[in-house]
């Protein structure tokens, strides 16, 4: 198994965004996957997306985002929340850069090899923050459609896109994948038996149940942690 401690004692870093409304709880054990095999996670809660997060100043804030049941203005407001988690994830890397997290688990991150990665929206944003940051080496977008506007210069950095095996066709999103990898900077790797929420802890939660887990759903953490670890281990 690889372990991702540099020769010089310091670690990768991955910054992670959770879906539309969700918590970086739900991450949990695709985060201790990857804590376990050497790298550092910094996992988010999106303000005013996340159902709760605490503000620098000690306010507590709840999530407001909501959909109208228009596909094209639900698309369209997906594209802008992609983009502004995609801003948040890149304060994160401001933050690491200046010295100011002040977290001792953080002295050893390695900040010359930073990862972004997201699980549905948050998929999406790790995408973008990739293509917009310098910084950052590659990015894994764990079921996510991605979101890269219209004319944009595309991202030509590694790719690691970990699809939902079991879930109905959705013409769309495969041609948006193939879009992403068309400069062939990356991989699509599909997790047979699981399903788009069996890719977080769900499937630990409710257990293998088909149709929203999948029958595989409770190994679907650890299977997509494993491809993230494919990623960092090509950048290394």
């Amino acid at each position: 198994m690889w372990q991702g401690k540099a020769a010089d004692g310091s670690f990768p870093v991955v910054v992670a965004s959770p879906g539309l409304n969700s918590s970086r709880w739900f991450f949990t054990a695709w985060a201790e996957e990857l804590a376990s095999n050497g790298v550092i996670v910094i996992a988010l809660d999106h303000p005013y997306d996340s159902p709760v997060t605490e503000l620098a100043d000690g306010t507590w804030v709840h999530g407001k985002l909501e959909t109208t049941g228009d596909d094209a203005g639900d698309q369209a407001l997906a594209d802008h929340w992609a983009g502004i988690r995609a801003a948040d994830m890149r304060a994160v890397i401001d933050q690491l850069h200046s010295g100011l997290a002040g977290l001792p688990a953080l002295r050893s991150a390695d900040l010359s090899q930073i990862i972004t990665a997201g699980h549905s929206l948050g998929g999406a944003a790790a995408l973008e923050a990739a293509r917009l940051d310098d910084r950052v080496e590659g990015a894994v977008d764990i079921d996510g459609m991605p979101r890269t506007p219209k004319d944009a210069t595309p991202l030509t950095k590694p790719v690691m896109a970990i699809v939902a095996g079991d879930a109905d066709p959705l013409p769309e999103y495969d041609a948006a994948l193939d879009a992403l990898l068309a400069k062939r900077n990356g991989t699509r790797v599909i997790l047979d038996g699981v399903t788009h929420f069996g890719m977080i802890d769900l499937g630990l939660i409710v257990g293998p149940v088909p149709g929203i887990t999948g029958t595989r759903g409770p190994t679907g953490p650890t299977s997509a942690a494993q491809a993230t670890l494919q990623l960092i281990h090509a950048i290394d």
